[in-house]
């Protein structure tokens, strides 16, 4: 994370950069065949509290402690960039494991969930184009984007479906615009 701005995350956590973290994610593949739902639940869990209040206040007490004064600003790019690195790795995780959904029927409490993240991010935010971690921001949406592909491989009713709500909630939206 305290990596220069210059060096993207997805130059940094991308798929044969880091040959151990790829072992890892081939594991947790592996490991889905035969256990999905708990590693699922697990996962979901992780991501929920990396991104919790109290989790990032954690890290900036932790920042300010071995860091001289910096302005808010930096603070503020360094938080930003942790949780684009966490999006990051729950992506690249959930694309591994989500590829065994085939072999585990059911589990639609899980998929809302998913699904939810992941359309979560393809929502236009006002002001985004300016933001210094954009490309970070991009990137992820194009990770939540392979997640939705994954995930339609096996599920593609319930993606089709979420994704013509969501297209009529923009038709919507942009008719009330005009």
């Amino acid at each position: 994370m305290m990596e220069s701005a210059d060096k993207h995350l997805s130059k940094l956590l991308q798929r044969g950069e880091d040959q151990q973290f790829d072992q890892l994610l081939s594991a947790l593949g592996s490991v889905a065949e035969h256990c999905l739902p708990s590693l699922l639940h697990t996962l979901l869990a992780w991501h929920r509290r990396q991104l919790s209040d109290g989790e990032i206040k954690n890290d900036l007490k932790r920042l300010e402690k071995n860091t001289t004064p910096k302005p808010t600003t930096d603070l503020e790019f360094q938080l930003q960039r942790r949780e684009a690195a966490v999006e990051f790795i729950f992506c690249l995780a959930l694309i591994e494991i989500l590829k065994q959904l085939p072999f585990h029927p059911g589990h639609e409490d899980l998929i809302r969930n998913i699904e939810n993240l992941a359309f979560k991010h393809f929502k236009h935010k006002e002001g985004q184009q300016n933001n210094p971690n954009a490309n970070n921001i991009h990137m992820i949406a194009v990770l939540y984007a392979e997640v939705i592909g994954v995930l339609a491989q096996s599920r593609f009713s319930s993606v089709r479906k979420r994704f013509m709500s969501e297209l009529k909630e923009l038709r919507a939206k942009e008719a009330s615009n005009t």
